[in-house]
């Protein structure tokens, strides 16, 4: 037997040891849904990267359990 409970997503922030540093980071963003540069100029995430997130980590799960389920079904028919 196996057991999946699931998959999950985790982010490392850097603003707060890039201030201590004394390094300015300069970004230039366009849209709301600009995750990557998050982590050098925030310390948390904002609620539309979360929200993206949420979707590629949901969307991969989906399919994890979508070919698990259509292996299952092809061992029990053969």
């Amino acid at each position: 037997m196996l057991e999946f409970k699931g998959l999950s997503g985790e982010v490392m922030f850097y603003k707060k040891a890039l201030d201590k540093l004394g390094v300015e980071v300069q970004v230039t963003r366009h849209g709301k849904f600009k995750g990557a540069v998050e982590p050098f100029i925030l310390d948390k995430l904002s609620d539309e990267n979360k929200e993206q997130i949420k979707d590629y980590v949901g969307s991969i799960w989906n399919n994890v359990i979508s070919e698990i389920s259509e292996s299952r079904v092809s061992l029990q028919a053969g």
